[in-house]
């Protein structure tokens, strides 16, 4: 599976696994927002790429403005997690 890479804040982090963005401190990337949930998304490769998927979060999941319970990620989509941005570049 390839890895995907996010930026936040002009910081690129490369990924090759699944995983968690929130603003707990054990999260994989952890976002420092008080719109965002302590476990917000989940990040999983699949047989064709990977998708975002909303841990039920209270705010959810826009990618490119649309609200989603789970979308696949494309290079340049933007994920919206309460106030925090990622990209997703290539990597």
């Amino acid at each position: 599976m390839p890895a995907i890479a996010v930026r936040l804040a002009g910081v690129t982090s490369v990924f090759y696994d699944r995983f968690v963005i929130g603003t707990r401190s054990d999260c994989d990337l952890v976002l420092y927002d008080e719109d965002a949930s302590p476990v917000h998304a989940l990040v999983v490769p699949d047989e064709t790429g990977w998708r975002v998927e909303d841990m039920g979060s209270l705010r959810g999941v826009r990618v490119n403005g649309r609200l989603r319970a789970t979308f696949r990620l494309e290079k340049g989509d933007r994920v919206r997690l309460g106030n925090t941005t990622l990209i997703m570049v290539p990597s």
